[in-house]
């Protein structure tokens, strides 16, 4: 990997975006695209979607299917969903944090298998958070408390497990997401390091590298920010509190391509299986400061309506020691479709609950197409071509798992 050449190409393209972001999104039907090809680089810079009135793809609001209850059978009742993924029939598998346990359903909603459950034994979990879909619909998953790799079959028997050792200088291997076939992008873990005062906010970097499902490491990537923290140390210990209007650098992959975003510029970097980059992908997309009033409504939905008084002054006094970031970001999800297309969550604070998020975007050359509007709440976890499968939760803390169809009025 060229690493030499990496660093400034980056910082180039985002000097491009400082010229016209500040404008905010130009009209649709603008069609405007610039490209320079740099030393085996793509650099695109959008200023404006290219879809003309009545040619953007709608998600429908009401979903096809819904998976999840309140009561009923137990391979419908989900707590703590920390994973899905797309199987090749349509379907989907799921990892339910609750019951420890790997679910899968065919593309109608029925259920296929359940495997797994809490335990230290071969097929078990302790706090299993990640799904990669291997060839043939088998599925690796990953369990970050065993720091260990399963591997379950397309049926949900359990095939194997291994746990991967972290090179030098990282602290975990813990994957992330498939790149390409035989390659996964991996986070080496975050470290503090070095001299803490008593209370300190901090944005630590996230380690990744490419490497194989056996574990078998490739090479090391990249250092991406993850979401501000406050760290405050005292008699009782050390509290680690996330800053509002902060969140971690998003990684997605596929094709053979890792596509990575740093959430403060309206930029998406995209590199091959080996971590080089090809693209550099501009968008227009205008900053928004973190006024006062901003500030007090996410203090007041981390109070949650409380009334403990202790709890009220721990989390005021958090929340006065922080150090404010100085604007929202602007984009906090990045997923690729199975098509190849890039989709680009913008920024939503938890306080907009109920308000439909945003999503950009592009075709895999960085192209935008313009914006999609999803219905409110839903947390999205994998797209297709014509479907989109997410989380949603209701008024009771019910999880529920729910497909929605995407139409595409041009075909």
């Amino acid at each position: 990997m060229d690493r030499g050449r990496e660093f400034p190409i980056v910082v180039a393209a985002t000097l491009v975006v400082a010229g016209w972001a500040c404008g905010g999104d130009a009209p649709s039907g603008t069609r405007s695209l610039e490209v320079v090809d740099s030393a085996g680089v793509r650099v695109v810079r959008n200023t404006g979607p290219s879809w003309e009135a009545g040619e953007a793809w709608l998600v429908e609001a009401d979903p096809e299917w819904t998976l999840g209850e309140l009561e009923g059978p137990s391979e419908t009742r989900f707590f703590q969903i920390e994973d899905l993924v797309w199987r090749s029939d349509g379907g989907v598998a799921v990892i339910d944090g609750g019951s420890a346990e790997i679910r899968a359903f065919g593309p109608d909603g029925r259920h296929l298998w359940t495997q797994g459950g809490e335990g230290d034994g071969p097929g078990e979990y302790r706090s299993p958070s990640t799904l990669l879909l291997l060839s043939g619909d088998s599925i690796a998953v990953y369990d970050s408390r065993a720091r260990r790799i399963s591997v379950v079959g397309p049926d949900g028997e359990f095939v194997r497990s291994v746990i991967p050792e972290p090179p030098e200088g990282h602290v975990m291997a813990a994957p992330r997401v498939t790149v390409g076939p035989g390659v996964w992008l991996s986070s080496g873990g975050v470290r503090f390091g070095g001299e803490m005062s008593a209370s300190e906010t901090m944005t630590p970097p996230m380690s990744f590298f490419l490497a194989r499902p056996d574990g078998t490491v490739l090479d090391s990537v990249l250092s991406l920010p993850t979401a501000a923290r406050l760290v405050q140390q005292n008699e009782r210990g050390v509290s680690v509190w996330t800053v509002p209007f902060s969140v971690a650098a998003p990684v997605a992959g596929g094709g053979g391509r890792l596509v990575t975003a740093v959430p403060t510029a309206p930029v998406w970097t995209a590199r091959d299986s080996t971590g080089r980059v090809v693209q550099v992908v501009s968008f227009p997309s205008g900053g928004r400061p973190v006024r006062d009033e901003d500030w007090n409504a996410a203090l007041e939905f981390a109070l949650d309506g409380d009334d403990d008084p202790e709890f009220r002054r721990t989390v005021t006094e958090a929340y006065e020691a922080m150090e404010r970031p100085a604007e929202w970001p602007i984009l906090e999800t990045l997923i690729l479709d199975e098509e190849g297309n890039v989709w680009v969550e913008g920024f939503q604070p938890p306080t907009a609950d109920g308000e439909p998020s945003r999503w950009w975007v592009f075709t895999g050359d960085g192209r935008l197409l313009g914006q999609v509007s999803l219905p409110a709440g839903l947390k999205v976890r994998a797209i297709a071509r014509d479907r989109i499968v997410g989380v949603a939760t209701d008024e009771l803390g019910v999880e529920r798992i729910q497909l929605h169809r995407i139409r595409r009025p041009s075909g």
